[in-house]
Formats: C-alpha cells, structure tokens, sequence
C-alpha cells in the first residue's frame, strides 16, 4: 500500500527518533536490571547482619538472665527478679525471629533447633534457683554454699553449650554474610559492564539507521538517475526478444506494442496503429468474445490470472495461434491503470498437436479395426473348427471300430485338432492381455479334479516320447481353490507342455505345494525337466512374445512363442509370477507361485469323467425324447456335429438355419430349450432373441430357455448374449461337456417352473 506524502516526505526523521527511543529505552532498561540485581544481592546482605545482629542480642539476653538470676538467688532481691523474666521473654523472641529468618537455611534450622533445646534447658534450671534463705533442709551456711556451687556449676555447663550453638551459627552466617558481600560486588561488576555494552549497541543502533537513511537517500538518488536512462534501454531489450510485449494504459485508451508484436503477425515496419482498437480488429470472430470476456473478468477479480490462448490475423491472411499472458497494474483506489504484457506465437505447436491427434485418431481407427478383424476372424475360424473339433471327437469315442490305421489317422486329426484350437486360443488370449479387456473368474473347484485332468493330457504324451512323468500334488489333492480354474488349467499345459516339448530323455517332474508367505498363503508349483535349458541372458527373452531363446530351437521344435509370455501375464492378473532357474543341457524349472484362497474338503473330487457320466445319465433321466430344443446354426458342419450330439441324447429336435427362420418355428411349436448361434444371415440371433423374448412378455409366455454359441469369444461377447436376452453362452469350439451341463442345467430350472 502506498503511503501519504507527508508521511514519506518526514519519514527520515521519523526513523531517527524511533532510533533514538529504541536506544533510551536499550540503556534505561540496563541500569534498571542492574539496579534492580544490586538491590536484591544487598537485600540478602542485610538479612545476614540481621541474623548475626539478632544472633549476638540473644547471647547478651542470655547472659543477662544468669546474672540476675544469680542475684537473685543471693540476695532474694524482686527487681533482679523481674529483670530475669524481662530478659528471658526478649530471648524467647529472639529465637522466635530467628526460626523465621532463618527458614530457608536447613543447617541453620538445625543449630536453631539445637540452640532452642539448650535455651529451654538454661531456662529451666535458671528457674529452679531459689533465695539462700528459703530454701529448705540447709541447716548451716556452709550447706547452703555447697549446694548453690553445684547448681552454678550445672547452669554454667548449659550456658556454654548455648553459647557454642550460637557462636557456631554466628560463624555461619558471617560466612554467609561474605559470600552476599562478593556477590554484591559481581553484580555491581555485571551491570556495569551490561551498561558499557548497552551504550555501545545504542550507539551501533544509533549508526546504523543514521547510514541506512543514508543509505536509502543515496539509493533514491540513483534510482532516480537510472530511471532516467532506462526507459531507452527498456525499449531496446523489448525490440530484442522473441515474444510480442504490448502495453494498454487503461486510464488514457492508448497502447504500445513492440516491433516483435507486429512481426510475428507479417507486418515488419508497416505496422499497424497503436490502439487497443487495433488489437481488437485482428482477433478471430470466433475467438474475440471469448477474448474480451477473459480480460474483463481478469480486470474485475473474477479470475487471478490473465493466460488465455486464441488466434489473430496474419497479414498472409492465415490465421496465427497466439499464447497471451498480461499482468495489470493498478492505482491506490484498487482501479486497473495499466495492462503489460507479451504474446508468443504457438502456431507450430498447434500444428503438432493436430498432428498428434490425427496420428492418435488413425491409430484408434487401426485399434478398432484390429478388433473387428479380430472378432470376424474368430468367428470364421471357429465356426469350421468347431465342426471340426467335434467330428474328431466323434471319431475318436467310436474308434473301437476302426482299424490300425484308421485309429492312426483319428488320433492325427484329434491332436491337430487340439493344436489349430490352442493357437487360435493363444493368439486372443494374448490380445485379450494386451488391451486390458481379460477378465478373470472366481469360482471355486477342486485342485484334484484339475490336476487329474492335467496328468491325463500329459502322460500318454511322455509315455510316447519315453519319458519319466512324475506329478506330486498329495499335499493339496483335498483343497478346493477359489479363482479361474480355466487359466490355471492354461498356464499348466503351457508349462507342462513345454517341459514335454523341449525334452528328449530324462524325466519331467511337477511339484505341488502349499507355502505360508507374509500376505498369507499361496500356491507354488514347480515344473522340473531334464532338457535343453535356457542360457541366463535369455531369461526375460522366452517371456517376450514371437521370441524363443534363439531361431534354432524355433526351426527345431516349432511353435509361436505365445505360452510362456501368456502364462507370465496370466500369473500376474492372478496376483502371481513365474520365475525360472536353467542352464544350458542340464534342464530346466519353472516356478508358479499364486495366491492360494483354499478350502479343505473330507472327500474326493469327482473326475471330469465321472461329470460326464453322471450329466449324460441325469439328462437321459430326464426324458428327453419328450422335449423339443430348436437348434438354430447356419454353418453345415455344425449343425452335422451337434445334430449328432443331440442324436447321442435320444432328444427331440429341430434346425432353423437363420433367425428368421427359427423365429417362424418357434411361433409355431412349444421348444423346452432353443441354441442360438449369433452370426447368420436374414437375421442374427441377438436380433432373434430379442424377438422371442418381446413375445413372450407381449403374449405373457412362459421364459424359454436360450443358449447363445458365438464363435467370436471376445470380451463382452457375455455380455451382449445376456442384453440381448439369452440366458447363457458357450463359446466355440463347443466342448460336449459344456454343452450337456448347460442343457440339463436350464432343462431342470424349466421344469421346475412349469
């Protein structure tokens, strides 16, 4: 804040009074503080003469009650009487003054005490003295003496006891007395020295503002030189700089704009005029109310900051991007006087930043169609491989009835089967990872089941190849696991799989153990082999996607490259890692570790195939050759492969092969259950299944069951089932299994309903 002028103008003198009274008050203050510490020590020194003074008048009292208890005792004169008593009181009130001076001093009160004893005492026997003549049983004057000689001699004993208690006191405090008399001196010495010092400070104190007055007068004068010559020097450096400084005098509506200011909008010397209209006519329509808004609410305190970013004419006629910021100066009534500011072309920025977003448009455009090449591709891909799949499972249940060869080129089929479904599972999978869009499950099931599984995959596969296939699990084999049984089945066949593949003698052995860490409990699995190895340096290499640890093994064993990398994710959106120890020809181990959130059983498990058995017969149980399900698949394989299937359950059923056509069916006849694939032509079974389910609410029809099959399999193809209205979906391949599950799952719910 500005200060008034008076005040300005005596304010040199009006320092060097505050001077001069910090500098009073500096040394008024010390000869009070010494004053006052003198005052106290001599205080103490008066108490000690007190006390001695006190000390000697009770040695005199003292004294005098033995004389004239003595002469009384001689004489039986009253007066020497009354004197004693005089004397005996004023001694009594002396120890009483005594006891409060010397309150404080413990060894004092100790001689004190000692010294009253001895008082009460000498008293005492003073008291007992009588006259010569009335004392009784003396029958001659030689008695008489005698026993007077023996109470003198008593009295006389106490007396100089008191008399050393008092001169041990004395002594005391004389000591006491000289200590207070040095101490006075010191503290005469401290304040006389406290008082030098504050004299000097006052007078430093005195100097130093008289030369900062100086000092500031000298300043001033300077200032007012440079002020002089630097409003040129101000203009060079403004020209000088790369950004365009302009300056608004809000008061008088004229401005100033550097030479840069007019430059960087193309207009060199043929600048244009120094208004602030100027300035206005340049901003671009679109941008100049947004402009004039920011700058009055920045004017009026509505916002702290004046930045703001738009665009003004070039004298090209293009259209230049600016980035303004301004600082207003205001006057002492809070009113805006002056804006200054600088504007700095962004225009190539800007330029960058559509490109950027041109090039980030382009590449969610190339995300998408990823996708939607993803999605079309899984769906043509598994669409045959279904039908596929399922024929050579066909052929492989009845295989009993083929010969040699035959079963040869079954099990060929099966098992490349069984490869083309895990490449196509592996290259979604690992795009699934990548976009962030695989979900896990948590679901509960049994470790033994699971494992059970594993090793039925396996060991015909190391028997083949003549290897030892060892699986140790019994610690675990009653525990259920709660978490996604599917992926944990995963990374064990990629693990597993891999041991088998890159081993040609030796053993391969898979260890199960349950282990208690900090956070609680986990599961650790160690597959163990005997083959190839990995070199260290290649460690993080096999964990990369399309790599293997070098193009040899690629040309020798084959494969993608895609297990290991998937198995690693997986592990790590399960809360997990897998980590591996290995050297070159001495085998390697791979190491799952996953938090284990388990629950111990008393029984078994029952096995996949015990599963089977017992869905196959419940669904035979149920009587399906009086239930109607309507099988809507467009693909002929599929529809020869599940039509066997359904042939193979003794059931009731019906093809449509588009939705339009299975929508005209089910108007006409009463199905327990429909299986709905999504991609056909006409009409698509989302849009179907919609159909169906406005019927039913429109016509108040009881819910038929629908199980979509979509041969997309992508994250959120689930959920597009379910919001279409399909009750559940499998994806393709279908796995028989799977389908008999759901087939008895929902027949059983629409029967309980009925």
């Amino acid at each position: 804040m500005k200060l008034p002028a008076v005040i300005r103008r005596y304010r040199p003198y009006m320092l060097q009074l505050l001077a001069l009274v910090i500098c009073a008050g500096i040394v008024g203050g010390t000869i009070y503080r010494g004053s006052r510490a003198v005052d106290e020590a001599l205080l103490w020194v008066d108490h000690s003469n007190l006390v001695i003074s006190k000390n000697q008048e009770f040695s005199i009292q003292t004294q005098r009650m033995l004389a004239s208890r003595r002469g009384y005792a001689l004489s039986g004169d009253k007066d020497a009487l009354n004197e004693y008593g005089a004397s005996k009181a004023a001694a009594s009130d002396l120890i009483a003054e005594l006891n409060t001076l010397m309150k404080d001093d413990v060894s004092q009160v100790s001689r004190l005490n000692e010294l009253q004893h001895y008082f009460l005492d000498f008293s005492g026997r003073l008291d007992a003295l009588q006259p010569l003549a009335a004392q009784p049983g003396q029958t001659s004057a030689k008695a008489a003496e005698k026993a007077e000689g023996a109470t003198t001699e008593t009295i006389q004993t106490v007396s100089d006891n008191l008399a050393r208690v008092g001169q041990d006191m004395l002594l005391k405090e004389q000591d006491l007395l000289n200590a207070r008399m040095k101490a006075v001196d010191a503290q005469r010495r401290a304040s006389r020295m406290a008082l030098i010092i504050a004299c000097v400070l006052s007078v430093m104190t005195f100097l130093s503002f008289g030369g900062y007055i100086f000092y500031t007068r000298l300043r001033k004068e300077a200032a007012e030189k440079y002020l002089g010559e630097t409003d040129e020097i101000f203009r060079v450096a403004v020209e000088g700089v790369s950004d365009g400084i302009f300056e608004w005098n809000l008061a008088r509506d004229t401005a100033f704009y550097s030479r840069q200011f007019w430059a960087m909008l193309g207009y060199g010397d043929d600048k244009q005029a120094d208004t602030m209209e100027a300035y206005r006519e340049l901003l671009h329509p679109d941008d100049r109310a947004r402009v004039l808004s920011h700058l009055e609410k920045y004017l009026s305190g509505e916002i702290s900051e004046y930045l703001i970013v738009f665009r003004m004419k070039h004298k090209s006629g293009r259209w230049a991007w600016i980035n303004a910021r301004a600082q207003a100066l205001y006057d002492e009534a809070g009113k805006p006087t002056r804006l200054v500011g600088a504007h700095t072309d962004i225009s190539h920025i800007k330029a960058y930043e559509e490109k950027l977003q041109k090039a980030k448009e382009q590449a969610e455009s190339a995300n998408r169609a990823k996708t939607d090449f993803l999605a079309h591709m899984s769906h043509e891909i598994r669409t045959p491989l279904t039908a596929i799949s399922g024929i050579a499972e066909i052929f492989e249940a009845e295989e009993g009835g083929f010969g040699e060869r035959q079963r040869h080129l079954v099990q060929t089929l099966v098992s490349s089967t069984s490869s083309l479904k895990d490449l196509v599972n592996d290259i979604l999978d690992f795009s699934k990872i990548e976009s962030g869009e695989l979900a896990l499950e948590d679901k509960l099931f049994g470790l033994r089941d699971l494992f059970d599984q594993v090793i039925s995959i396996f060991s015909q596969r190391a028997a083949e190849k003549g290897l030892d296939f060892r699986f140790d699990y019994e610690t675990v084999r009653l525990h259920k696991f709660y978490g996604d049984r599917a992926r944990l089945r995963q990374i064990l066949i990629n693990l597993i799989g891999n041991a088998l593949k890159f081993t040609s003698e030796g053993s391969v052995d898979v260890e199960v153990r349950q282990e208690q860490k900090e956070s609680g409990p986990f599961l650790r699995i160690k597959v163990r082999d005997t083959g190839i190895g990995v070199e260290p340096q290649n460690f993080s290499l096999i964990f990369e996607r399309f790599k293997q640890a070098d193009s040899s093994v690629s040309r020798k064993y084959g494969g993608t490259g895609l297990g290991l990398p998937i198995s690693k994710r997986l592990a790590g959106l399960m809360g997990g890692d897998i980590s591996v120890e290995s050297a070159p020809g001495e085998g390697s181990t791979f190491t799952l570790l996953v938090p284990m959130k388990t629950q111990e059983t008393q029984k078994d498990d029952e096995s996949d195939e015990k599963v089977s058995k017992t869905l196959t017969d419940s669904i035979r149980g149920h009587a399906l050759e009086n239930k109607n399900i309507l099988l809507v698949e467009d693909y002929e394989g599929n529809v020869v492969m599940l039509s066997y299937l359904l042939d193979s359950l003794e059931c009731n059923y019906d093809i449509a092969r588009t939705g339009l056509e299975a929508l005209n069916m089910w108007r006409e006849k009463d199905y327990d259950l429909v299986l709905m694939d999504i991609q056909m032509p006409e009409m698509d079974g989302f849009t179907a299944t919609e159909q169906i389910r406005r019927m039913e609410q429109e016509k108040s029809l009881p819910r038929t069951p629908i199980i979509g099959m979509t041969a997309h399999a992508l994250v959120g193809d689930r959920e597009k089932c379910i919001e279409a209205g399909m009750d559940t979906y499998l994806a393709k391949p279908i796995v028989e299994l799977d389908l008999k599950a759901k087939i008895i799952e929902y027949l059983s719910r629409r029967q309980k309903v009925a």
